[in-house]
């Protein structure tokens, strides 16, 4: 066990510190351990509302809020065995030009939707997963963005949930689990437009729970490391990318109201060609933003 709590400490200063990575779309603040629930049909779903408002200056200065609509739930479990769903919608907005000068308002540019059939393997207070993800985007204006558009299959490895008494408040506690992933990204399944430039990737992932107060409020941490894989004109790259995510919610993980602030290196800037490949001209962008999440 203190091997085991020495290891996690490791991880968790690397994604907390080194902040943690950034994939094709950058998952929500939504807490991804397992369910453990009743057996059934459809018997557990959370589902979140969530609007994000970037700073000036980060990245596109014209992009300024994400508000993002999405729901995880379980077809069918039997256990040790589910199979479940994820589907999404990010709306992306723009700051207004052409009808208001003021940077606060919201102005829909593209609409990205993204869905994932998988199958759960409960291993003890652990699980394995095998999933099919698929990504499309939708513009609402004349303006290129970012092309999230990919088909992919991946294998998930979720770590026990580790947990215990506060070290300095014994009325509260603190918990932890680790996440690892390994995604390769098909030719277009369900494709119109061309894909981006993505082949996979390798994904490590830390969620820390510092101090958890009964019935008040639970401080969170997220770190991810990604390791993506894109080719462009047969010229295969690697990048190393990253999203940090600190915020506080109501005590339980599914349900209530989470405040987070968030920091996204994206592998490209959506979209310059100029910013893509080993040889790019152009730094991808870091969006730095503060977000409000409900979940139920």
């Amino acid at each position: 066990m203190r091997a085991w709590r020495s290891v996690l400490g490791l991880v968790l200063l690397v994604g907390l510190v080194v902040p943690a990575g950034a994939e094709v779309l950058a998952p929500p603040p939504v807490p991804e351990h397992p369910f453990h629930g009743e057996d059934g049909v459809l018997p557990d779903a959370t589902t979140w509302l969530s609007l994000q408002r970037f700073t000036e200056g980060s990245g596109d200065p014209d992009h300024n809020y994400h508000y993002d609509l999405g729901s995880r739930f379980v077809f069918w479990r039997g256990d040790p065995f589910s199979v479940e769903g994820e589907i999404r919608m990010i709306f992306q907005s723009e700051m207004p030009s052409d009808w208001s000068d003021n940077p606060w308002l919201i102005d829909s540019s593209a609409l990205v939707v993204g869905q994932t059939l998988r199958a759960r393997y409960r291993i003890g207070d652990g699980s394995i997963l095998g999933y099919f993800h698929h990504n499309s985007k939708h513009d609402l204006d004349r303006k290129r963005r970012r092309t999230p558009i990919h088909d992919a299959v991946g294998v998930k490895g979720i770590s026990p949930l580790w947990k215990g008494e506060h070290p300095l408040d014994r009325s509260g506690e603190w918990a932890a689990w680790l996440t690892g992933r390994l995604e390769y990204a098909l030719e277009p399944v369900f494709q119109m437009d061309e894909p981006e430039p993505y082949d996979g990737g390798v994904y490590l992932q830390a969620d820390v729970e510092p101090w958890i107060l009964d019935d008040l409020v639970t401080v969170f941490g997220t770190g991810r490391l990604s390791l993506l894989r894109g080719s462009v004109d047969d010229d295969a790259y690697w990048d190393l990318d990253y999203v940090a995510r600190l915020g506080v919610r109501t005590p339980r993980r599914d349900r209530g109201i989470a405040v987070y602030g968030q920091v996204h290196r994206l592998h490209d800037d959506w979209r310059d060609d100029d910013s893509r490949g080993p040889d790019r001209e152009q730094d991808p962008w870091t969006l730095v933003g503060v977000g409000i999440q409900f979940l139920y």
